[in-house]
């Protein structure tokens, strides 16, 4: 018997070696492809394939947020960090989608995973819809774990792990590890939902005929399976998972691509594209597979004329959400497809959606001279007409947003997109009236046509501005602003702290609202977004965009409040000081574009004048300098510093110290001695504000900055212009989370993110001989300076906030009022309030002051204000 057995198995060991072989060559394939899950052996391995996303963009690390996060272990929950420990509260709309994973039967403890996997989720959509693609990554990948632990299939998680990884209008590139990850993501999301559309079909099947709840609620089950499908596979033709041979899991790329290299333009330009058909493709094909008819949005004037659905938010629970949907609602008119159809059009062109023109004739408008209102306010009926930008398809992306609003008003994905979409329309189109309720019979035979380029008949019918976006923007106030109320803030209210679910969609009401000269809600909604933030850092949540917040709420509070305590006080407290040269904050962002990165102490103390501070820091930053390079200190030849050595002094950049000249320039005019104002600011207590005498201080009045003179001072800033590397843009410079069409970088001349910097560097060559020839005496010279400013600040592309901290157009009002020319001077305020920023109280007060000098001319007194 022994002999025997000894033989079988000496027959059975070339199999087994050959299996092991086997085995072993499988094992090295699935790792060459980056793991299993990522190998088109087994597309639905879940784990897998998280572990191959993991593998190419691995998680930000929590402890990495804050210095005070490395020892805290373990951070708090992810729930607890955005403040809602039971997740994302009812209340709060996320869309439309769900996991979609039937919890018939399960075990308690299974349920209960599957509830947290569904708040995950949609925590995450809340957050990738507020460009948060990091921390919506972690709660995505988190919901797909919690769901595989519960033995179920996840298809929407998969989806939404591809989605994170899909660029937006402010980062519109993809790098190699970005886009493997991307392709197992989708390829995994395509296979699950294909599964779960085959399912939910034939339990469709087989109630054929039935008309019951349960039909229902099987209908609307395959209507969101097959939505999900359509993005999974918009995903996958994005990251070429069905598009090129590209080993899954693996960053090595199809060397034979037609369009070059993945990470040139041309290839970029063809992922957004292919998306964007696909996803086209596949919303058309459920039009043709539907059983009730349907609306074409991609045709404009169907889209246009098609009757309303209408429908309510998606709740929690689905019996709600598959019982608010009417029976006549098709597949189409679904607000999350058309909110994603939407923004897919606008990534074509991020930031370049609209082309218009200012007529001649509109221009007359500002020689009004006699005080009078009359063509002031553009009530002359010339309303500007407006184009799509070339190769955009803006006019289709308007069409619908605006219907994914009309079915969801909330939607907080339509919403955020509708703000950028509008919000850098012309101003001066307001004064014309704009029609923004849209009726579903629209006729626009009876119609001015005013923008006769574009296709649909209410935009070619509508005076359009920033004001087709502020539905948008009042939703999302509405969503995520929390507003300072006492039942807002009780305990256990789950409508508190709501923007910190997603602090950037908060944020981006100030956007259409700074525009519309609505500062008092922009400012409510900075502060809310901007405390978000804070609170999402000190729990190590990683923010989105925390600094642009940040300046937004400066730019609004000195708009609002004006010169005011009120307004400096928290413009200053979110100010940064120019910190060391090299590595402070000046410097580090001296090439970076001023709308995404603190505003400076310098600018700001400027912007109010606040001479003595500004001396302050400027001597701060030179005894800093000077006690950290001892080769430097001037004193050893006791010859006087020039403002060129103490810029290099104390900067390393020429924008950098640029900046320093311009306002050690503006406060030496100013004799260091603040500007007359009626309040005090922190450390004005007990102080005379507005005297002359100021004590004396020898660190600060006897530092060398302090000697150097005005003209000094705007020598320097002139020949700083002239440096050939002071330059508008930056073709290799690159900043992550940041990026756009046209060059690698972030800041190529084509970029609207370009930091615009010579030009800034003029601004402030101008304003500052206007500044020291104004305070001369000779404002005459001052208005001419001013216009050379206000000319090129004319130049500067939309931004918001603007480029430059403050508006040549009131400087130039300034020094035509104190030239005696107040009728010239209430033409630029008006003008200011019309075409920039409506309300703005600094305008306001010129205003005010043009008015009161000319009432007092006109009736004999002294002109005085």
């Amino acid at each position: 018997g022994g002999t025997a057995g000894a033989n079988v198995s000496v027959a059975r060991a070339p199999f087994f070696v050959l299996l092991v072989i086997a085995a072993a060559c499988l094992l090295v394939e699935h790792l060459r492809r980056g793991g299993w899950g990522a190998s088109p052996l087994d597309p639905t391995d879940v784990r897998g394939a998280i572990s191959a996303i993991e593998r190419s963009v691995p998680p930000l690390k929590r402890a990495d947020v804050r210095q005070h996060c490395a020892r805290m272990n373990p951070p708090p929950g992810l729930f607890h960090a955005h403040d809602h420990p039971n997740g994302v509260p009812d209340s709060v709309n996320a869309g439309g989608l769900r996991l979609g994973i039937d919890v018939a039967g399960a075990t308690d403890e299974t349920q209960k995973r599957l509830q947290q996997a569904e708040q995950h989720f949609k925590l995450g959509l809340l957050l990738k819809f507020g460009f948060n693609a990091d921390e919506a990554r972690r709660h995505f990948l988190l919901a797909a774990r919690l769901a595989t632990d519960a033995k179920k299939d996840c298809a929407a998680c998969l989806w939404g792990v591809a989605y994170s990884l899909h660029p937006d209008v402010n980062n519109w590139r993809t790098h190699k590890e970005q886009r493997a990850a991307g392709r197992v993501a989708a390829a995994a999301a395509v296979a699950l939902a294909a599964k779960d559309v085959a399912a939910a079909r034939r339990r469709y099947a087989e109630l054929a005929g039935d008309t019951g709840k349960k039909a229902e609620h099987d209908r609307i089950k395959l209507a969101n399976a097959l939505k999900l499908l359509v993005l999974a596979e918009a995903e996958a033709a994005f990251f070429g998972t069905n598009v090129f041979h590209h080993p899954p899991g693996s960053a090595t790329e199809d060397s034979f691509d037609v369009f070059g290299d993945q990470d040139d333009e041309p290839a970029q330009i063809d992922a957004h594209v292919r998306y964007l058909r696909v996803m086209e493709t596949g919303i058309n094909s459920l039009l043709v597979s539907g059983d009730e008819g349907g609306i074409d949005v991609l045709t404009p004037d169907e889209a246009s004329n098609a009757t309303s659905t209408s429908t309510s938010s998606y709740q929690s629970t689905k019996q709600k959400e598959y019982s608010s949907r009417s029976r006549r609602a098709t597949l189409v008119d679904d607000p999350d497809l058309l909110a994603f159809l939407g923004v897919a059009r606008m990534t074509l062109t991020p930031w370049r959606y609209w082309n218009w023109t200012v007529p001649n004739s509109e221009r007359t408008m500002d020689k009004t001279t006699d005080g009078t209102t009359e063509g002031t306010s553009n009530q002359s009926g010339l309303a500007i007409e407006v184009r799509e930008y070339h190769g955009a398809e803006s006019e289709g992306a308007f069409l619908a947003l605006q219907r994914a609003l009309r079915l969801d008003k909330s939607h907080p994905l339509a919403a955020h997109a509708m703000v950028h979409l509008t919000e850098a329309l012309p101003l001066r189109n307001l004064g014309v009236g704009v029609t923004v309720a849209r009726s579903d019979n629209w006729d626009d035979t009876t119609k001015k046509v005013i923008n006769p380029s574009l296709r649909d008949a209410f935009l070619r019918t509508t005076v359009m501005s920033p004001s087709l976006g502020e539905h948008a923007a009042d939703a999302l106030f509405g969503s995520f602003v929390d507003v300072d109320d006492e039942t807002e803030r009780a305990d256990g209210n789950e409508n508190k702290n709501k923007s910190v679910l997603s602090p950037h969609l908060a944020h981006m009401a100030a956007h259409t609202y700074a525009r519309l000269g609505r500062w008092r809600d922009a400012v409510d909604a900075s502060v809310s977004a901007v405390n978000a933030d804070k609170e999402l850092t000190d729990k190590c949540v990683w923010p989105y965009g925390e600094a642009h917040n940040r300046v937004m709420l400066s730019h609004a509070a000195i708009s609002l409040y004006g010169p005011s305590k009120n307004g400096e006080s928290i413009a200053m407290a979110v100010s940064v000081d120019p910190g060391p040269p090299g590595e402070g904050h000046l410097d580090q962002f001296a090439n970076f574009l001023t709308a995404f990165h603190d505003a400076h102490s310098i600018l700001t103390a400027a912007r109010f004048g606040r001479w003595r501070l500004v001396l302050k820091l400027a001597a701060t930053a030179e005894q800093n300098a000077v006690n950290e390079n001892a080769t430097l200190r001037p004193s050893d030849s006791g010859a006087p510093l020039s403002a060129e050595t103490w810029t290099n002094l104390v900067s390393s950049t020429v924008f950098g110290r640029a900046q320093w000249a311009y306002v050690m320039g503006l406060a030496s005019s100013a004799g260091f001695t603040d500007s007359a104002r009626s309040y005090k600011s922190e450390e004005d207590q007990g102080k005379d504000i507005n005297t002359r005498e100021q004590a004396y201080e020898p660190w600060i009045d006897g530092s060398f900055c302090a000697k150097i003179s005005p003209t000094a001072w705007l020598a320097h800033v002139n020949d700083l212009t002239r440096d050939a590397s002071l330059a508008d843009h930056d073709d290799e410079f690159v900043v992550e989370g940041v990026s756009t069409r046209g060059g690698k970088g972030p800041f190529h001349e084509t970029s609207p993110f370009k930091p615009n910097k010579k030009r800034l560097a003029l601004i402030a060559l101008y304003t500052l001989g206007a500044a020291i020839a104004g305070r001369s005496g000779d404002w005459e010279s001052a208005v001419v300076q001013l216009e050379l400013a206000k000319s090129v600040h004319s130049t500067l592309p939309y931004m918001e906030p603007e480029h430059w901290y403050l508006p040549p157009q009131l400087c130039l009002g300034e020094a035509l009022l104190r030239s005696g020319r107040p009728e010239e001077a209430l033409v630029v305020f008006r003008k200011e309030l019309r075409d920039a920023r409506p309300h703005d109280a600094w305008a306001l007060q010129g205003e005010r002051r043009a008015l009161r000098r000319m009432e007092s001319e006109r009736g004999g007194g002294g002109g005085g204000d």
